[in-house]
């Protein structure tokens, strides 16, 4: 990727679980590198930084929920500032909200095939998922759509 390209800031979730917004070389040289980290720390990040690494970290054990919706904000706001922001899609809550329905719909279609032993009640779950009229496939659809 050419300078240009390049993120300011990327936000991730570490192997360890913490939440980080790592700065690039672009972030010190943007025009107003000082209002994204006050951005950042407008979102609840604090500076974490190490002898070589310079980054911000959201609070440890607050919750997968508030760390999406938080490290959401803090992209939202650097994007709106001109900032170029990379936001791992697993701490995207607006992805997440879209695809929640998706997800429960699953989980209960999985839960309940586990509890049938027959091939015949198997089909008819099977088949009410996919209804093209009720079935929970169709309302995942039109949440999507």
């Amino acid at each position: 990727m050419s300078e240009p390209e390049q993120p300011h800031v990327v936000i991730v979730r570490e192997r360890g679980g913490n939440v980080a917004a790592i700065p690039h070389g672009g972030f010190r040289r943007a025009e107003h590198g000082a209002l994204a980290v006050e951005m950042l720390r407008h979102a609840g990040f604090i500076d974490d930084h190490g002898l070589v690494s310079r980054q911000y970290r959201l609070h440890w054990d607050m919750g997968r929920e508030y760390e999406n919706r938080q490290a959401t904000k803090a992209a939202r706001m650097l994007a709106a500032a001109g900032f170029r922001v990379d936001l791992d899609p697993s701490l995207d809550a607006d992805r997440m909200g879209v695809a929640e329905p998706a997800n429960q719909a699953l989980a209960a279609l999985s839960a309940r095939l586990t509890e049938v032993d027959e091939p015949h009640e198997i089909a008819t779950e099977v088949r009410a998922f996919f209804d093209p009229d009720h079935g929970a496939l169709n309302q995942v659809a039109s949440v999507l759509s």
